[in-house]
């Protein structure tokens, strides 16, 4: 019954996300450094440390734990669709958004984290519900 390797890995990934959001907000010009923003912003991010902790805790003891599953599912699903609905505005006003982060090359950077976040996100989603875990799953009873 030892440490599931592809859980651990997700774990950490979703431990990273939050700084990773971070980045992406400030690159995106939503909290400035030393802003009284950024104390509002780690209260908007930090939710997405439960993923972290249901991937931990499904890492020890798979079986025991797979109730959190669907929590860990809902909370990387919720947050791409939030993400992914954020896009289309900013794409629309680049420039305004470019200045807002202070340069494009900010503004690229954003963009880079927020793909760095979707590919976290669909690589926790296929641990979750990947067709040939069930497969596994029967030949080991």
């Amino acid at each position: 019954m030892g440490v599931k390797k592809g859980y651990a890995a997700a774990s950490l990934a979703c431990f990273i996300k939050p700084f990773l959001i971070g980045a992406a907000a400030l690159e995106l010009g939503l909290g400035s450094s030393g802003s009284q923003t950024q104390g509002f912003l780690r209260f908007l991010i930090f939710p997405h440390i439960v993923p972290a902790v249901c991937f931990a805790f499904l890492s020890w003891e798979e079986e025991k734990y797979s109730p959190f599953r669907p929590l860990a599912a809902l909370v990387i699903g919720g947050s791409d669709i939030a993400l992914l609905a954020s896009i289309p505005p900013l794409l629309a006003t680049v420039d305004r958004t470019a200045l807002e982060a202070g340069s494009y090359g900010a503004l690229a950077r954003g963009g880079l984290s927020a793909l760095v976040l979707i590919l976290i996100d669909v690589f926790c989603l296929l641990l979750l519900f990947m067709p040939w875990r069930k497969k596994q799953a029967s030949k080991e009873t």
